[in-house]
C-alpha cells in the first residue's frame, strides 16, 4: 500500500512561497519535492479542469481525457493493430501490436541476444586507429578511445577546466568518517539553502575549493550540501579552474551560501600556494 505524503519540517514549509495553483493559497512541500498545491484535492481538481485535447490514434476524433483512443471500441483496435519495421540486427520486416510503441527492434530472441555481440567498427579521437565495440559501448558514449592513455592524451590536448588528470576519486580510508563529522557540525542541513536532511537521503559532502587543487580534506574546506546545490557548486567550479575567483563568489552568493565559510577556504587555499 502506497504510504500518503506527510509533510516534513517547518523550515522547509516556510521556503515555499509559491501560490496554489488552484486555490492560490500557500502551498507545502512533501517528501522534498516543492510542488504548487497545498493539498490533493487541488491537484486534482486542476488536472481535471486542465486536461490537455487528444487526437484519437484510430478515428481521429478529438476528446479530453488521459489515453490515445477516444473509447473503449477505439481501443480495442488500438491495441490489436500491427505494424512493421525491420529488425535492428538482422534487417528482416516483422510485425508487432501498435501499442507497444518504438520499444520493439528486434524480430527474434535470437536478433536480440546477438545484439550483444555484434560489434561496430570505430575510429579513436586521439590516435585514429580502427577499433571494434559493441552498440551499448557506443550509446554509453559520445568520443570514442581504443585505450585509457589516448583517452588521457586527448583531454589533456583539449585543456578542459574540468579534466582531473586521470587520477582516481579515491579521498582516503578516513573520509567516511569525516563526511559523518561535517554533516553532524552543520547540524545535517544544506549550507547552501538549508533543506534538512531527510530519512534515507544522506547530504553529500563537497569539497569548496576543489579536491584537485588542495590534494586535502581539511574540514573548513568541507560543506554538506544537497543534491540541487551540490550540481549547482559543480557548475560554478568551472570558473574558479579557469582563475574567475570572483566570478565564482558572485555564483555561490546569487545561489544563498554562506560567504563567510566560502571566504575561510579561499584564504585556507591561498595560504597553501
Amino acid at each position: 500500500m502506497k504510504k500518503p505524503l506527510t509533510p516534513i519540517s517547518d523550515f522547509e514549509r516556510a521556503e515555499a512561497t509559491k501560490p496554489c495553483l488552484q486555490c492560490g493559497g500557500p502551498t507545502r512541500i512533501w517528501r522534498r519535492k516543492k510542488i504548487r498545491f497545498c493539498s490533493p484535492r487541488c491537484f486534482y481538481s486542476w488536472r481535471t479542469a486542465n486536461r490537455r485535447i487528444n487526437s484519437c490514434a484510430i478515428c481521429g476524433k478529438s476528446f479530453s481525457a488521459w489515453g490515445r483512443t477516444c473509447s473503449r471500441e477505439c481501443g480495442g483496435i488500438f491495441r490489436r493493430k500491427r505494424t512493421q519495421r525491420p529488425c535492428r540486427v538482422c534487417g528482416k520486416e516483422f510485425e508487432y501490436h501498435t501499442s507497444r510503441g518504438i520499444r520493439v527492434a528486434y524480430c527474434s530472441r535470437e536478433c536480440y541476444v546477438k545484439r550483444a555481440t555484434t560489434k561496430v567498427e570505430l575510429e579513436c579521437a586521439n590516435c585514429s586507429m580502427k577499433f571494434s565495440r559493441t552498440p551499448a559501448f557506443i550509446k554509453r558514449r559520445r568520443t570514442y578511445f581504443c585505450t585509457t592513455e589516448c583517452r588521457i592524451l586527448f583531454y589533456k590536448k583539449q585543456r578542459h577546466p574540468l579534466w582531473r588528470g586521470g587520477e582516481t576519486s579515491d579521498r582516503g580510508s578516513e573520509w567516511y568518517s569525516l563526511c559523518r563529522r561535517i554533516r553532524k557540525r552543520d547540524e545535517h542541513r544544506c549550507q547552501g539553502c538549508g533543506t534538512a536532511q531527510s530519512k534515507g537521503d544522506k547530504l553529500s559532502v563537497d569539497h569548496i575549493i576543489p579536491f584537485r587543487l588542495v590534494m586535502e580534506n581539511a574540514e573548513v574546506n568541507l560543506v554538506s550540501l544537497c543534491r540541487s546545490c551540490h550540481s549547482k557548486k559543480t557548475q560554478a567550479e568551472r570558473l574558479f579552474l579557469r582563475g574567475d575567483a570572483l566570478g565564482f563568489n558572485q555564483r555561490l552568493r546569487c545561489n544563498g551560501w554562506n560567504m563567510d565559510r566560502v571566504d575561510a577556504a579561499i584564504r585556507y587555499w591561498r595560504g597553501k600556494k
